[in-house]
């Protein structure tokens, strides 16, 4: 069952909505990360934060007998679920938070979401910036990545 929470957040701006999913289901919250981009309204600005159990997941044009160990993933109870974004194989599980951000197409730069992201870790005192392939890193490491959709209107 999907139950997610849904805030409008009031600015002086264009409308902006937040979703917060309680399924840790992988493919529920992919289904519904792709329902809010075919059904949101394409000028307003959307949050989606989630999570999910043990996942690898793929990106739409990646085959995973190549980048998924199989065998290993049954044993250990990791499902396999693919986006209907580009980038690479990722592992989820309850650790760590997912995030899903529309706006509209003429809004849109790679580096808008990641900025956020790291602002956001720099009001927290953690020392995060935006490196060269558009990634949230603190020091050496990769903290995020992300993956991109663009559509006519998004």
């Amino acid at each position: 069952m999907l139950r997610v929470g849904r805030r409008l957040v009031h600015t002086s701006g264009p409308k902006t909505l937040c979703y917060v999913s309680q399924s840790t289901d992988p493919y529920t919250n992919l289904a519904f990360e792709d329902w809010l981009l075919r059904n949101t309204d394409p000028q307003s600005y959307v949050l989606y934060l989630w999570r999910n159990r043990p996942t690898i997941v793929i990106g739409r044009n990646q085959n995973p007998w190549k980048e998924c160990n199989l065998d290993m993933m049954q044993k250990r109870d990791v499902l396999l679920a693919r986006r209907t974004s580009g980038g690479g194989a990722v592992y989820h599980d309850l650790g760590n938070t997912n995030y899903t951000v529309l706006m509209p197409r003429q809004a849109f730069s790679r580096d808008r979401c990641a900025l956020m992201v790291a602002q956001a870790l720099q009001q927290a005192d953690i020392p995060a910036y935006v490196n060269a392939r558009h990634d949230v890193a603190v020091g050496e490491r990769k903290v995020s990545g992300s993956a991109f959709r663009l559509t006519s209107s998004r």
